[in-house]
């Protein structure tokens, strides 16, 4: 015998279907599940960074086997969405545009220029550092459902969005860096950035 929804979903047997009663196809067509909630975008964001972050890295690895260091932007963020970057040490040398992590800050540092020789004292993080390492945010979009995290030092583009002080604001004119005295909010600042309410 075949089965049947009732109009509340539950499936019962019956010749044929009594009136208001669906097949499986019926009830599906007739109840579509509901839109994702902002949260449940955001894990399922993430779990796609993951996703795309491991396999960017095994290609990475492999890569590095073959000593063959050129990868896209596109696998560049997907490494940095995992968080899977080699941490700074002192002693260590690093080439232009290897990634690193310092401690617990976030986001990872790019290297701006070659170090042949890192000197504990000149760590990432610092104002004194920027020539050499600066803060990337590749794990966000940089869109109003995306948007990137403002740190000291990040180098800022116009049209982005960025988290700062618990609100999202839009960079509206060139800035270059973002450092103490330029994020939004600080005086001399009103025609940079754009404060972005209701998000």
């Amino acid at each position: 015998m075949p089965t049947y929804l009732s109009p509340a979903g539950n499936p019962e047997v019956w010749d044929a279907p009594p009136p208001g009663y669906f097949t499986e196809e019926e009830w599906v067509a007739a109840h579509p599940p509901p839109a994702p909630t902002p949260e449940e975008r955001a894990l399922a964001r993430d779990a796609a960074r993951r996703a795309d972050g491991e396999a960017a890295l095994a290609r990475v690895m492999r890569a590095a086997a073959a000593a063959s260091p050129d990868f896209s932007d596109a696998e560049v963020a997907a490494v940095a969405a995992t968080g899977v970057y080699p941490a700074w040490a002192a002693g260590a040398s690093y080439r232009a545009g290897d990634r690193l992590t310092h401690g617990d800050d976030f986001p990872p540092y790019r290297v701006v220029q070659d170090v042949a020789f890192a000197v504990a004292g000149h760590e990432p993080g610092q104002s004194a550092t920027l020539a050499l390492y600066q803060p990337v945010d590749d794990g966000h979009a940089g869109t109003l459902s995306d948007p990137k995290r403002l740190v000291p030092g990040l180098a800022v583009e116009v049209g982005l969005f960025y988290v700062w002080g618990g609100a999202v604001w839009r960079l509206a004119r060139e800035l270059g860096l973002a450092y103490a005295g330029r994020e939004p909010g600080a005086p001399g600042m009103e025609s940079y950035w754009t404060r972005i309410d209701g998000v």
